[in-house]
């Protein structure tokens, strides 16, 4: 689904603005860590900027998603062309304060569209493109990234040489983004070749 919206949302992803959101409640896990609200602007394709919304960890639902929504309003308060965010899977391990904190994220940011993408389709694209790594921040990256991916023609049906030349084409003409780690990966992959 996310491929295909992708598609259709085509000149959106490629030539308007993005907002892509990993989205978190603010809660802590039963391991005691607390995750944040990571997030990636594009512009045009091109990574504009990113970082991380942090939360009062360990604080009611209800005041962690007050504060995330008066957080959204008032620093994004432009208006997007997409909004790409996660899908959160519903089933017995979802908790509940993630898919209203969702509905905070599209509630609270004004983008004319919308694109939910599945963790396991992002995953494979940036283990593919390469500078990935856990966190946050990344994860909203790839998460936009996978949108941009899919607007330029990528498709994961293909065989696997078929979908590394596609990649290889994307991060290029993109310049990586900016990504330092995803450069320092297809150098390394270049000078494997040349070996």
């Amino acid at each position: 689904m996310s491929k295909t919206k992708s598609k259709q949302l085509k000149s959106k992803l490629l030539e308007g603005r993005i907002l892509a959101i990993d989205p978190s409640s603010g809660g802590i896990s039963k391991y005691g860590a607390g995750s944040q609200c990571g997030w990636a602007i594009f512009n045009k394709g091109q990574l504009e900027d990113s970082g991380i919304i942090m939360m009062d960890h360990g604080k009611p639902k209800e005041i962690r998603l007050k504060k995330l929504g008066d957080c959204l309003r008032l620093e994004f308060g432009d208006t997007f062309d997409v909004l790409v965010i996660e899908k959160i899977a519903s089933g017995r391990m979802t908790h509940e304060s993630l898919i209203n904190a969702c509905g905070a994220f599209m509630s609270n940011l004004d983008a004319d569209s919308m694109i939910e993408v599945n963790v396991k389709s992002w995953q494979a694209i940036a283990s593919r493109a390469g500078g990935w790594k856990k966190d946050d921040e990344y994860d909203a990256i790839y998460i936009g990234l996978a949108t941009i991916f899919w607007a330029s023609g990528y498709d994961q049906a293909k065989k696997e040489p078929e979908k590394m030349e596609k990649i290889e084409e994307i991060v290029k003409s993109f310049d990586f983004w900016g990504i330092t780690e995803m450069e320092e990966v297809w150098e390394r992959k270049k000078q494997l070749t040349q070996i």
